[in-house]
């Protein structure tokens, strides 16, 4: 990634901003989503005496997608994740 390619006078400066906008929105919601999921995990558990394995799949993909939304919100990756780009798999 070179300083020429992101300058505040460059065009791909401003399209990744446009792309950043609906990535940062959606990342925050699944922070939202995935605590709540963390919390009904934790009562499943306390009531069940076992995890759901359907909600610690779930939880895993929202964790990949929110460090796949941070690292390109820091442009750490190039890669639009979702809804630019694919969901992350929830494969252990």
């Amino acid at each position: 990634m070179s300083s020429e390619q992101y300058g505040w006078n460059r065009q791909a400066f401003w399209l990744r901003l446009l792309v950043m906008l609906p990535v940062a929105l959606v990342a925050y919601l699944a922070i939202i989503v995935a605590w709540l999921l963390i919390v009904l995990q934790l009562f499943y558990t306390l009531i069940a005496c076992e995890r759901s394995e359907q909600l610690s799949l779930w939880v895993t993909g929202l964790g990949r997608f929110i460090g796949q939304a941070f690292s390109f919100l820091c442009f750490a990756s190039e890669s639009k994740p979702f809804p630019f780009g694919d969901w992350p798999s929830s494969d252990p």
